[in-house]
């Protein structure tokens, strides 16, 4: 068995258990094996400490900082801290855009693309519903089948914007937008910009885009500060949206995917984690179950 696909059953037993200590020392054995040194040691310390904790991060490219790991949001964190969040079981990195914003304006995005093994773990285990068929182009949506022969080790890609917005919201999140990557942008060098927004690779926007309904946005490194709203005027009219292409810049049709396109989540301090049920993906999807979380802990 291959680790990542070791990974990938692992990590589904993790989310369906509750809080099983055997369970998690897999999931951390499983982290490790595939290359995730930085997670499956920050874990294994929250198992270790029989709850939240905060460590310092001794591998890969976020080594040296310091890391809250809980299922929850940290209270008193700053920018450039990281957070393991231990459903998602992602790192994620605290932005701003300015020191002068005040915390709520700040976000959590992740440190890199979902990958694939999140993705079918996900797959498998939301339960889902159509809210409405009318403009829906997707009989294939959140079918599990399109990804089996994908590597459980690379980022989900392919993926329409309404999956991606699914996943996100399934966590309690946000899919990570263009503003966000913005703000990290202002505080990383080159090489830690491209582990948010890896090279050759676009990243969906969650954000409704203003000129079309029927357009979505994605970006990369190079259009990362490009104006959506302009391309979308220079390059087709509101009254064409349906049957011409857009751009291939940032603007994407509403039911278009592509094996360049992931996506990455994120959490506003202001609005915090979601969790209401049902819980509305984008547009089309109702899910009538979340990612399990405990109880409301904020940790220091």
């Amino acid at each position: 068995m291959s680790f990542g696909i070791n990974l990938e059953q692992s990590y589904q037993a993790y989310l369906q258990s509750i809080e099983n200590v055997d369970v998690s020392l897999q999931l951390c054995n499983a982290l490790s094996s595939a290359g995730l040194r930085a997670e499956a040691a920050a874990l294994l310390s929250f198992i270790e400490q029989g709850g939240q904790t905060v460590v310092t991060i001794h591998d890969g490219a976020w080594c040296g900082r310091r890391c809250f790991v809980a299922p929850r949001l940290p209270l008193h964190a700053q920018p450039g801290d990281l957070w393991l969040d231990t459903r998602e079981v992602t790192l994620m990195l605290l932005v701003a855009d300015s020191d002068d914003l005040a915390p709520k304006w700040r976000s959590w995005i992740s440190t890199h693309p979902v990958y694939m093994w999140q993705f079918r773990v996900f797959l498998r285990l939301v339960n889902w519903r159509l809210t409405q068929r009318y403009f829906m182009d997707a009989p294939d949506l959140l079918q599990l089948q399109r990804f089996d022969n994908a590597d459980s080790m690379a980022f989900a890609t392919d993926v329409y914007h309404e999956e991606a917005v699914a996943y996100a919201h399934w966590f309690g999140k946000f899919v990570c937008g263009q503003l966000q990557f913005q703000a990290a942008s202002a505080s990383l060098d080159r090489y830690l910009l491209s582990q948010l927004v890896p090279s050759g690779m676009r990243l969906w926007q969650e954000a409704e885009f203003s000129s079309s309904e029927f357009v979505r946005v994605a970006v990369d490194q190079d259009t990362l500060f490009d104006d959506p709203d302009e391309e979308f005027e220079s390059s087709i009219s509101a009254q064409d949206a349906l049957t011409v292409a857009p751009a291939r810049n940032l603007l994407f049709k509403e039911w278009e995917r592509s094996p360049s396109i992931g996506f990455s989540t994120a959490v506003s301090m202001q609005i915090g984690l979601i969790s209401q049920l049902p819980m509305k993906a984008f547009e089309f999807v109702e899910m009538i179950n979340v990612a399990p979380r405990p109880l409301e802990v904020m940790i220091d």
